[in-house]
């Protein structure tokens, strides 16, 4: 049980410190653009969603076997929340039984499942690459009635 959620928690603090760190890279970049620091905050944060979602996305297209063991080892042992999520997309995904991995249906449930991240990823690279200028302009605009 301690192994599952030690594992869990390096997950997480990696997770979140690889977000932090595409979030900082892309908030820097768009400043060095001369972008507004708010509008450099919202889509450096878009960005890194971006590389999370393209990241599981492929993930789960190319590899959905490893994709399930590695969320079965993440949930195994853990009790509350993170168990009831877990089994629900389990059950959802039809990923549940002794090797669950090993199920065409599971991997082929999961592939689409990463085929729609993908694509919503993208989606929202494409809005990210276009939306710098105009919210410059709105912020520009509200900033300017406000004071």
């Amino acid at each position: 049980m301690a192994s599952g959620n030690a594992l869990r928690r390096r997950f997480d603090m990696l997770s979140f410190a690889s977000f932090g760190v595409i979030a900082c890279i892309a908030l820097v970049s768009l400043i060095f653009q001369k972008h507004n620091f708010l509008t450099a905050a919202v889509v450096g944060i878009g960005w890194a969603g971006v590389a999370h979602g393209l990241a599981w996305g492929l993930a789960e297209i190319f590899a959905p076997g490893w994709v399930i063991q590695w969320r079965q080892r993440l949930i195994s042992g853990d009790r509350g929340l993170h168990e009831t999520v877990g089994r629900y997309f389990s059950e959802k995904l039809n990923a549940t039984g002794d090797e669950p991995w090993k199920a065409a249906s599971a991997r082929r449930r999961l592939r689409l499942l990463g085929t729609f991240l993908t694509g919503f990823s993208l989606t929202v690279a494409a809005a990210l690459i276009w939306i710098p200028e105009p919210l410059d302009r709105l912020y520009s605009a509200l900033f300017h009635l406000a004071g």
